[in-house]
């Protein structure tokens, strides 16, 4: 099984038109070895699974997220249970083909996690990973309530913090995949919020959240699309404060 998982993982890396149809033949090809062959060795296991999910979720067209659904529910069919890498490659296939609805079922699976954990059916409960993709599902939706869905899951995830789910604590990629839904949205006041926030928190030696230049930029290109009075302006002291970051020691963060 490990010779055939080598080849699933060099094809869930390759980003060509083929590469999600060949893993699913080679798992198909494994499994038929293992039932009608007796090669019970090749049968696939949770890696082989994953690494064809993990092939689909690069693909970006409407019908890889149903194809990615369906091959999770084969996997629990074969006696496999997905684990948090089965579910991240699923979410991962949403962020891909962004859209209303699959911001719906992105948020919908990761709850579905947290009750699976909650049961005892998951050996691991979802983590930053798992909740900054849905965030960026929605941030990219288009959907009228992206930006407040977006707000939402990050109060819920410093919650499961508290609870002691350290692993959920937001980190930059969390922190801009909801300023860029509040940028989407037209939402100019709580993006600059937030990045004064990640900037306190930083600064306090939180340095999960330092900003880079994606966070400066997203709530720059916020004030760029707002039709309030003085938003050239608004840009341009964000502009002003990132250089003033930058000279402060963050090298790295820079127009």
């Amino acid at each position: 099984v490990e010779c055939y998982n080598t080849v699933l993982i060099a094809l869930s890396r390759r980003q060509e038109p083929g590469a999600p149809d060949r893993a699913l033949a080679i798992l198909q090809r494994m499994q038929n070895l293992a039932d009608n062959e007796g090669f019970e060795t090749v049968r696939p296991n949770a890696k082989s699974w994953n690494s064809v999910l993990n092939a689909m979720s690069r693909e970006k067209n409407a019908d890889s997220t149903r194809r990615a659904e369906q091959l999770l529910n084969d996997m629990h069919e074969a006696g496999i249970c997905p684990d948090v890498f089965s579910y991240a490659a699923l979410l991962h296939a949403y962020q891909k083909n962004a859209s209303s609805y699959s911001a719906q079922r992105a948020d919908k699976i990761v709850r579905k996690m947290e009750q699976l954990y909650q049961d005892g059916q998951l050996a691991q409960a979802p983590d930053v990973y798992h909740y900054t993709i849905v965030c960026a599902c929605w941030a990219r939706s288009g959907d009228s309530i992206a930006a407040q869905r977006c707000y939402e899951i990050l109060q819920h995830m410093e919650k499961r913090v508290q609870l002691g789910f350290s692993s959920c604590r937001p980190n930059v990629r969390t922190m801009n995949a909801v300023i860029d839904a509040y940028a989407r949205g037209h939402h100019v006041d709580e993006a600059e919020q937030l990045l004064d926030d990640m900037i306190s928190r930083y600064r306090a030696g939180d340095k999960n959240v330092k900003p880079d230049g994606f966070t400066f930029n997203a709530v720059i290109n916020c004030w760029t699309r707002s039709r309030r009075r003085g938003c050239g302006h608004k840009a341009e002291m964000i502009l002003k404060r990132l250089l003033k970051f930058h000279e402060e020691g963050n090298i790295d963060v820079k127009p």
